[in-house]
């Protein structure tokens, strides 16, 4: 039979001491953080919008999306597109490290057995201006489950004029 009075309790009081918050927390400070990301492109997306809902803040790389021709097939073309961003650690979105965006291949026979990888990658920026501080490629790759499984060889440009 189960004793329905209360169990005696008993307090404890101890103080604590706090371990040196402060040099911790200039080890977190310097302490950087790749994030990484996924999401599906939408027929209502804006290089912005996009970034945005991938925790990115970066306008330089919004910028690049919106006036390079390569990048901005990303945008553009049919939806559903799986985007995947790393970015740097940041309050409000960091800035855009690098992004992989597989989507359907162009057109024609492709279409069924191959898609499209477009790469955006952000390289040393030095004293580059700023678009010339992108690299862009895209690969054309057989699908899952088709006769090759190896990338087809890479078409790649850079997206940038350096003057």
């Amino acid at each position: 039979m189960l004793d329905p009075s209360p169990a005696p309790t008993q307090l404890i009081s101890q103080e604590v001491q706090a371990v040196a918050v402060p040099s911790q927390l200039e080890a977190l400070e310097t302490f950087s953080l790749a994030l990484h990301r996924n999401d599906l492109t939408r027929g209502s997306d804006t290089a912005e919008s996009l970034l945005q809902r991938l925790g990115v803040n970066d306008p330089e790389a919004a910028r690049f999306l919106r006036e390079d021709v390569l990048a901005r097939q990303i945008l553009t073309g049919r939806v559903g597109k799986r985007v995947q961003v790393r970015s740097e650690s940041a309050p409000g979105g960091g800035q855009l490290l690098e992004m992989i965006v597989r989507g359907p291949a162009a057109g024609g026979d492709d279409a069924a057995l191959h898609f499209t990888r477009t790469t955006l990658r952000r390289t040393a920026e030095g004293s580059l201006p700023p678009a010339s501080r992108w690299h862009c490629s895209t690969s054309r790759c057989w699908a899952p489950g088709a006769s090759k499984a190896a990338c087809l060889p890479p078409r790649t440009r850079r997206c940038c004029r350096t003057r």
